[in-house]
Formats: structure tokens, C-alpha cells, sequence
């Protein structure tokens, strides 16, 4: 793994890749409590996180095609912007009517940057598609998102009880923002030297 990262723009992408990574295990625990206390209710809260990470996840293969579509760095910055607009949205309408919360929460959840399809992608260009590298990258990215989605709720949990529910979910989608803008940065400089 050491290796590997040593490689051209693989430690500076896995880094801000982490970053963005982490915040998809913060956002659902920070999400529900603020939604609990703002509602009193653990169900209705719960009703909300649940549509924003359904159709995150029925909708994550579209976002990751149209990363591959339309230049990763593009969509993940684009993404970025347009989630936490959507969490904005989400923390503006803690409460309005059920069905209008869950209409912005399954809205919102169409809008997380494909950060996991993109950087997978990227380690093919890092190790040249060599296959026993390519292998050790894509077991070093796997470790590392399941780590991260573990130690994200704990975070939440630690930030949430030293602070309140809704300064965790705006810094969160802000440091999500901030680790798409540099993982841009890293794959434009990537681009250009695969492409040299």
C-alpha cells in the first residue's frame, strides 16, 4: 500500500477522497438527529434519512455514468455544490409537512458526487492498469471506504453531542464540498500526465 501510494497523485487523491467519504458517514447520523429534535420524532426522521439515501443509492450508477460522461472532476464539483444545496434544503424545510420534507429528501438524495465510482476509475490511470497494482489499489480503496463509512456515524456521534445536529450537517456538506473541489484538482493534474 505504501507503494502504491507513492505513486503520481495517489496519496493527494486518496486524502481528499477520505474526506469526501467520511462525510457520507456523518451526513445520515447528523441528518436523523436534527430531524428527530427539530420533529420529535424518530420515525419521521428516520422516514426522511431513509429517502435521501434510497435514491442515493438507486440513482448512484447514473451519477457515476454521467461522471464518465461528462469528466469526473466536472460531475464531483457540480455534485458537490448541487448536495449541499439539497441538505440546505433539507435543514429549511425540518418542518414543513411530511410529504413535502420527503419530497426534498428523495430530491437531495439524487445529488451525492460519485466520489467512490470516480476514484475507483482514477486508479486505473494511477497504477496504468497494471493488474497486480490495480489489484492493491482497488483492496486499499475498499478497506479505506469501509473504515471510513464505520468511523463517520462515530464522528457524527462525538461532533453532534459537543455541538448541535445542524452545524455538523452544514460543516459536513461543506467539507464535502471542499474534498470534491480538491479530488478536481488532483484529477486535472492526473489527466494531464496520463495524457502526456
Amino acid at each position: 500500500y505504501l507503494a502504491l501510494l507513492r505513486l503520481p497523485s495517489a496519496a493527494p487523491l486518496t486524502l481528499w477522497a477520505a474526506l469526501a467519504r467520511l462525510q457520507y458517514g456523518v451526513l445520515p447520523l447528523a441528518t436523523l438527529l436534527l430531524l428527530a429534535d427539530v420533529r420529535g420524532s424518530y420515525a419521521e426522521a428516520g422516514a426522511v434519512t431513509a429517502a435521501v439515501w434510497l435514491t442515493a443509492g438507486l440513482l448512484g450508477p447514473l451519477r457515476a455514468r454521467a461522471a464518465d460522461r461528462f469528466g469526473h472532476g466536472r460531475v464531483l464539483v457540480v455534485a458537490a455544490v448541487a448536495y449541499a444545496l439539497g441538505i440546505g434544503l433539507l435543514l429549511l424545510l425540518a418542518t414543513a409537512p411530511l410529504p413535502l420534507l420527503v419530497a426534498a429528501a428523495l430530491l437531495a438524495g439524487c445529488l451525492p458526487p460519485p466520489v467512490g465510482p470516480v476514484m475507483r476509475a482514477a486508479w486505473r490511470d494511477i497504477t496504468r492498469d497494471e493488474p497486480p497494482s490495480l489489484r492493491a489499489a482497488f483492496s486499499l480503496d475498499s478497506v479505506a471506504e469501509e473504515v471510513l463509512y464505520v468511523v463517520g456515524p462515530l464522528i457524527a456521534a462525538i461532533a453532534v453531542a459537543r455541538l448541535a445536529p445542524g452545524p455538523v450537517l452544514i460543516a459536513s456538506s461543506l467539507l464535502l464540498l471542499l474534498a470534491c473541489l480538491g479530488m478536481a484538482v488532483v484529477l486535472r493534474t492526473l489527466r494531464d500526465a496520463v495524457g502526456d
